[in-house]
């Protein structure tokens, strides 16, 4: 496990399945989210890729931060990406990107998509052109 994250009863793993070809490969990297009620999990979602990279930029699936910080700003952690997700990956609205994503230093870890928001915007852009725009 790289990362656990806790909401009130909301868990969630980001971890490395090995000897995993039952669930689609080799080695996968996966998100894994449990809904937990009276002491025992009630729900779970996941989401499994095979692992792959470094990225055009050299990053991981699995490498960064894994300690949480800032505790006290998580309400408005939690605001911006919301933002994120309903102005532009829901909304559409491009323009709006910079108000939810730095511009300065913006590291990704999509094995396939660099890092900045040029290389966001290659990603999407090629999308595009290949047909098969990014619809969240």
């Amino acid at each position: 496990v790289h990362r656990t994250l806790v909401a009130g009863n909301l868990v969630a793993y980001h971890s490395t399945y090995t000897n995993a070809t039952v669930f689609g490969g080799e080695t996968l990297i996966g998100f894994d989210v449990f809904r937990v009620e009276d002491g025992k999990v009630q729900e779970h979602w996941d989401n499994l890729q095979e692992e792959a990279g470094p990225n055009p930029s050299g990053n991981s699936m699995v490498d960064g931060p894994t300690m949480v910080k800032y505790l006290s700003e998580t309400a408005a952690n939690n605001e911006t990406a919301v933002g994120l997700v309903e102005a532009v990956l829901v909304g559409g609205d491009a323009g709006a990107i910079t108000q939810f994503i730095s511009s300065e230093s913006y590291t990704q870890h999509n094995p396939t998509i660099a890092d900045g928001l040029d290389g966001l915007f290659a990603a999407l852009t090629a999308l595009n052109e290949a047909g098969t725009p990014f619809i969240y």
